[in-house]
């Protein structure tokens, strides 16, 4: 009876261990300071989750270009018969209006912003996963990146932390993913 638990559970495991392993489909993947502010891009934002985390742990939060083109990293629909889709990510890619992108330079334009710390630490210890976020972003000729440790907007301690227009921007690109 053992071994046959033991091959159940090898023949169950493999597939997700496989899918654990992967590593590069983000564009975040040995994304830099550098490169993360190129060409045209006003802002990027990165997360890994660690832990009891979903698969991809690494994805493109959020990235706005000067033109108003933004995309943000995304699972796709599940599919049962192929189970390598399920660990794969899709790039949605949306426009923002010139006031919005206006309004998010404004943000980052801010003193208290421009002052932030390069990083956060846990304001929640979480039971079984961590969330690292990374924002890089270029602000008239400066270039900068701010590290967040499990951010929460929910959280009134991360709210009370963080600088009042780096929660905004916070916040703003949750608003512009949920239209999406």
């Amino acid at each position: 009876m053992k071994i046959i638990c033991l091959i159940a559970f090898l023949i169950f495991a493999f597939p997700f261990m496989a899918a654990a392993q992967r590593t590069g489909d983000s564009v975040c993947d040995g994304l830099d300071k550098a490169g993360a502010t190129s060409a045209g891009v006003i802002l990027t934002v990165c997360n890994y989750a660690g832990g009891m985390a979903p698969i991809p742990r690494l994805r493109l939060h959020f990235r706005l270009y000067k033109d108003g083109r933004a995309e943000f990293e995304t699972n796709p629909p599940y599919g049962e018969r192929n189970m390598e889709k399920n660990f794969t990510l899709v790039t949605k890619k949306i426009k923002v209006d010139a006031k919005t992108v206006a309004e998010i330079v404004s943000l980052i334009e801010q003193k208290d912003f421009q002052n932030a710390k390069n990083e956060y630490p846990r304001f929640r210890i979480w039971t079984d996963s961590s969330l690292k976020t990374s924002i890089y972003f270029r602000a008239k000729d400066a270039e900068k990146k701010i590290v967040l440790n499990n951010l929460s907007l929910e959280d009134e301690k991360s709210q009370k932390e963080y600088p009042p227009s780096l929660f905004a921007l916070l916040q703003k690109i949750e608003e512009l993913k949920a239209k999406n």
